[in-house]
């Protein structure tokens, strides 16, 4: 495994967390 390809999924893990949370405020803000 290299450690690219570890990176990249990390961060996509971090981003689609991100979006959730950001979703997840927005609707208890409306």
């Amino acid at each position: 495994m290299s450690e690219i390809y570890m990176t990249r999924e990390t961060i996509d893990k971090l981003k689609d967390e991100l979006e959730y949370l950001r979703t997840k405020k927005r609707r208890e803000i409306s």
